[in-house]
């Protein structure tokens, strides 16, 4: 596992995570399974994706996956990366201890980001940072 980035302490809260972890990981095989499906977008996913955690612009929960938070930064015109970063309870994980780690990434469109919307419930990051 390599360490990407950490969720602001309001960020992880207003998601509901309920633990004290705040360190997202990326487990190796995650990584290659994204330059595998997307061998063209490997580079761009992989540049933006510590930002992407740090920073989102719009976050949400899927109501059918409550252990998956959605992450989702512009990175471009009419292009957004979209992060799925998974929290595993201590009594899952393998280190007994909570984990947060990305379960993929990829980039996605005006179009897609859309449809996205509709099954996932994506609010503005309130909390995102002054520029």
């Amino acid at each position: 596992m390599v360490a990407i980035a950490s969720l602001e302490d309001a960020l992880a809260m207003r998601l509901g995570v309920r633990s004290t972890v705040r360190r997202v990981d990326i487990h190796i095989h995650v990584a290659r399974h994204i330059a595998a499906r997307r061998p063209a977008e490997v580079e761009f996913v992989l540049a933006h994706l510590e930002w992407a955690i740090r920073d989102p612009q719009l976050v949400g929960r899927a109501p059918d996956r409550p252990d998956r938070l959605h992450l989702v930064r512009a990175v471009g015109a009419g292009a957004w990366l979209h992060v799925v970063v998974k929290h595993v309870g201590a009594h899952r994980s393998a280190s007994t201890t909570d984990e947060l780690w990305v379960s993929t990434a990829y980039r996605v469109g005006e179009a897609s980001l859309r449809r996205l919307t509709k099954r996932i419930t994506l609010l503005p990051n309130t909390l995102e940072r002054q520029r």
